[in-house]
């Protein structure tokens, strides 16, 4: 007598297959301009107590960052050893990884553009 044999959902296939991803080795990145360079970089906070926008926006002293050497949030890369100063913070994802935010017309008696 033959058995069938249990068939696994391309659901349990693609888990099974798919490749184990080691964990971050980050805690915090920033999306930064150096005060030397204009070039948007990668960083992680020295002080992982401070608030890095609150002090920026109060202009207490310069932040340190631990850079890193990717270009995007989304891959951030290794940490290079080298420490920069902060001089302008931005946004974690840049315009072009965001894409458009659209919002559907019920949105509108929400009132969240006031």
């Amino acid at each position: 007598m033959l058995r069938a044999v249990p068939r696994l959902s391309p659901l349990t296939r693609s888990l099974t297959t798919t490749p184990t991803r080691t964990m971050a080795t980050w805690s915090r990145l920033v999306r930064f301009q150096s005060p030397t360079s204009p070039v948007v970089r990668i960083g992680e906070p020295v002080d992982q107590e401070l608030d890095v926008g609150l002090a920026t926006y109060r202009g207490q002293g310069a932040v340190e960052v631990e850079l890193y050497d990717g270009k995007s949030i989304l891959s951030p890369g290794q940490k290079t050893g080298e420490k920069v100063k902060v001089e302008r913070l931005l946004s974690p994802l840049s315009e072009d990884e965001v894409g458009t935010i659209r919002c559907k017309p019920w949105c509108d008696h929400l009132h969240i553009y006031e």
